[in-house]
């Protein structure tokens, strides 16, 4: 599911409603293993959440309390997380075996520099944000070694935190 999961929020208004609606529908159906990929979804509503989602009838579904509580103290583990999960990423280039200090410590500094003005580095969405950010990090210029520690450090630390979404926002899912 992870290699299939885009985790980009969509700008369709029925997304609200999916996000909600799947939550709701995991409870309904006893199938807590849609829940991490739900809450998540909810996670990245912000405040908008709390409203619900209006269906076509006039009526509103909401979140529980429990998994409102939930979706807030989730969405700031992930955040937490996924900066943590950046940081240490940015700590290891120059790689041990880097062949050009020089150039990756240029563009170390220049992806530092924008990342601090990156509004959304603190987003719950921590998974667009590192997936955009190793993104452009593989776009700058680096030594091999470096590129491919980027490339194989941000991918395994991505799966990591996808694996502990079920943690995160404190559910416990059976295998």
């Amino acid at each position: 599911m992870y290699t299939c999961f885009d985790p980009s929020p969509s700008d369709d208004s029925r997304f609200v409603g999916h996000a909600i609606g799947a939550v709701n529908l995991a409870r309904l159906t006893n199938t807590p293993s849609i829940l991490p990929v739900a809450m998540l979804r909810c996670s990245c509503l912000g405040g908008s959440v709390t409203d619900g989602w209006r269906r076509d009838d006039g009526s509103v579904e909401q979140l529980s309390l429990e998994d409102l509580k939930r979706v807030v103290n989730g969405r700031e583990a992930l955040a937490r997380r996924g900066t943590f999960e950046l940081l240490n990423l940015f700590s290891r280039i120059p790689a041990r075996i880097c062949c050009d200090v020089d150039l990756c410590r240029e563009s170390l500094s220049e992806i530092m520099g924008a990342l601090a003005s990156q509004p959304r580095l603190g987003s719950a969405n921590i998974f667009d944000v590192h997936r955009r950010t190793v993104d452009r990090l593989l776009k700058q210029s680096w030594c091999p070694n470096c590129s491919r520690v980027i490339e194989k450090y941000g991918l395994e630390r991505q799966k990591q935190m996808w694996d502990a979404l079920p943690e995160m926002f404190d559910l416990k899912i059976r295998d």
